[in-house]
């Protein structure tokens, strides 16, 4: 392999050392928050239909 071609490669594997590990955190992050949420079910607590966004009317007597 020539001078440029191991260039190359060296900052690919560069690139990709930086690059996974910050992926990997923000793919772990969202998976665990949106898991933790459908757990605990946070919109319907909150008064918030999960299919639509909107706010479900509350009446308190």
């Amino acid at each position: 392999m020539n001078r440029i071609g191991r260039a190359l490669l060296n900052y690919l594997i560069k690139g990709l050392l930086i690059v996974l590990p910050i992926a990997l955190s923000i793919f772990i992050v969202i998976w665990a928050v949106t898991t933790v949420d459908s757990w605990l079910n946070v919109n319907n607590i909150l008064g918030v239909d999960p299919r639509t966004g909107a706010e479900a009317e509350i009446f308190l007597d």
